[in-house]
């Protein structure tokens, strides 16, 4: 396959609603430039109907693409055990999808606020050998790391969009959202138990009958 270089992002960290979803890309070394060409940024600084557009293009460059949704319960049973950190299972996801996509070298967007330690726990986890570089806002200064994230966002989407057809309008799903947490207060939680993280302390101020069930 020739060197390539991968870039892994996430979408959905702070979400209270749905899935975390952390994505990533290889592309040959040659094909960097057609990222740049198609103008491919931070998925945050990109509008959804721009994201939307660009992420079939980023499918046709990519040598490879992986993605791993992990949804609410996964999450709290994580972190209410006391096994892991949401880092720590960022990072182990980080590694089996570097191992998926088999690149010379890896850049990944740290989510731990020591960059450095985050790169080495997810090369720690990583079966096969390759370089790491870990850094943070690597989605702001990396290109095949922003189309990661256009991947991971526009994933997520769909996912939010696929729940709201069966729960309703609840916002963007994130604590700070108005809409959200009216809907969390307003609409009984058996609707929606399963697809919240309990372990969020949003859920203790607003709803805490829902930690009951």
């Amino acid at each position: 396959m020739g060197y390539t270089v991968a870039g892994i992002d996430e979408a959905g960290r702070g979400s209270l609603f749905g899935p975390l979803v952390i994505a990533g890309i290889s592309v040959s070394r040659e094909r960097i430039n057609i990222l740049k060409e198609l103008n491919v940024r931070d998925s945050k600084l990109l509008t959804p109907r721009r994201r939307e557009m660009l992420y079939p293009e980023i499918l046709k460059i990519s040598e490879r693409v992986f993605s791993v949704l992990i949804h609410p319960r996964e999450i709290d049973s994580m972190l209410s055990s006391g096994k892991k950190s949401l880092n720590q299972l960022e990072a182990e996801c980080m590694a089996r999808i570097a191992d998926a996509l088999e690149a010379s070298v890896v850049f990944v967007d740290a989510a731990d606020t020591d960059e450095c330690r985050f790169g080495e726990t997810v090369k720690k986890n990583m079966s096969l050998k390759g370089r790491v570089i870990s850094r943070h806002h690597m989605d702001e200064r990396n290109v095949v790391v922003s189309a990661a994230s256009i991947v991971a966002k526009v994933e997520r989407d769909l996912a939010i969009s696929k729940l709201k057809q069966s729960l309703g309008d609840f916002g963007s799903g994130y604590p700070s959202d108005p809409r959200t947490r009216a809907y969390l207060l307003q609409t009984e939680g058996k609707e929606y138990i399963n697809s919240i993280r309990l372990s969020w302390k949003t859920v203790r101020k607003l709803k805490p009958v829902l930690l009951n069930k």
